[in-house]
């Protein structure tokens, strides 16, 4: 939808002109995520992911989570706790190894690429959404092992630290857990975290150069910034809220050599594509 809009800006009203793809595409766009479903309803499906994929057993902010309980004194000594919620990936290594942790030093063995005409019935035959909540995953991080030396990549799990401070500090209250216009955006600083671990799967399997995954963080960085801006003015948060979300407001890494490199691979694309005779 963002690219479209970008579009339109640049094409103005050459756009509508006659017999012309850009009216449908533009409506389609819209139109297509929302046919398969409600909007809140697949958002409040894919929060119940959250725990199990945000929190993996082997991150040091889950175990610093569960032995610090509401009212009961924490089981890690605070000189641990303190650097690890302090919104920065310095203060989780510092953390781990009191906690025990060992990260992860590269990404884990990804499944094959299918690229046959074989029928995946599987795919279509979904059954009923139970049991969403006890589905387990693989720690997330271990996938960003591989690209943290990527600026903006490292400023993207800057993010997500800060999102599960915030999740672990100041947990959403009953009432707020209620609020639909909260937990979509709750949703949408989540679902970056899985949609930017399968770019780096992705990119891994392609050999994409490291400018083109860069550039894309620096997206992503933007796109969570953004929401974390958004849940900032929402007017059911906390004042303890509001402070946390602003730690998850960080500032692309800009570089004039990568964006030229990106630039320059995306021009070289035009006019290279056929239609299938």
């Amino acid at each position: 939808v963002k690219v479209i809009e970008l579009m339109m800006d640049c094409i103005s009203a050459r756009a509508f002109e006659n017999d012309m793809y850009f009216p449908i595409a533009a409506q389609a766009v819209i139109g297509l995520p929302r046919l398969e479903g409600t909007v809140h309803v697949n958002m409040a499906l894919a929060l119940k992911f959250l725990p199990s994929y945000l929190f993996s057993p082997t991150d040091p902010s889950l175990a610093l989570l569960a032995a610090r309980k509401p009212g009961q004194p924490s089981r890690v000594p605070d000189r641990a706790f303190a650097p690890a919620f302090a919104m920065s990936r310095a203060g989780i290594r510092a953390a781990a190894p009191l906690l025990r942790y060992v990260r992860p030093s590269s990404s884990p063995k990804l499944p094959p690429r299918r690229r046959d005409t074989a029928d995946d019935t599987f795919l279509f035959a979904q059954g009923p959404a139970q049991g969403l909540g006890a589905v387990r995953f693989h720690d997330w991080r271990a996938s960003f092992a591989d690209f943290t030396h990527l600026p903006n990549v490292s400023l993207f799990l800057e993010q997500v630290d800060a999102f599960q401070a915030l999740l672990g500090t100041a947990p959403l209250s009953k009432a707020q857990m209620r609020d639909l216009d909260l937990l979509l955006v709750i949703g949408d600083m989540f679902t970056l975290v899985p949609y930017a671990e399968l770019v780096l799967q992705q990119a891994k399997i392609a050999g994409t150069d490291e400018a083109v995954v860069d550039n894309i963080f620096d997206i992503l960085v933007r796109d969570f910034a953004g929401h974390a801006v958004t849940l900032h003015a929402k007017p059911t948060v906390t004042v303890e809220q509001q402070r946390a979300a602003l730690k998850c407001i960080r500032r692309p890494h800009f570089d004039a050599e990568r964006f030229e490199k990106v630039w320059a691979l995306a021009r070289a694309a035009a006019d290279t594509y056929e239609m299938k005779p």
